[in-house]
């Protein structure tokens, strides 16, 4: 059950630090990154949701159809979100 979930060998501990990377990354680019008009916000919600929904299900469809090997849940989630 915990294979399925987190990865052969993967720890929370793995993903602990692999969240510390992804919150390093983030924190680097809203530095560049200049903020996003108010306008805009509502647009990129709606864009942020459907895009990473249809990330997470096709890439498990992906491994269905077998043009890619198993995603971990807690990683394709991750990986997605």
């Amino acid at each position: 059950m915990m294979d399925e979930l987190l990865g052969a060998g993967n720890t929370l501990l793995d993903y602990g630090f692999i969240l510390l990377v992804y919150a390093g990354l983030f924190v680097a680019m809203r530095q560049a990154a200049p903020r996003l008009e108010v306008g805009f916000r509502r647009s990129f919600g709606v864009l942020y949701i459907v895009w990473t929904f249809g990330v997470f299900i096709t890439n498990y469809l992906f491994y269905r159809l077998g043009f890619m090997s198993f995603m971990p849940w807690l990683n394709n989630f991750i990986h997605s979100f």
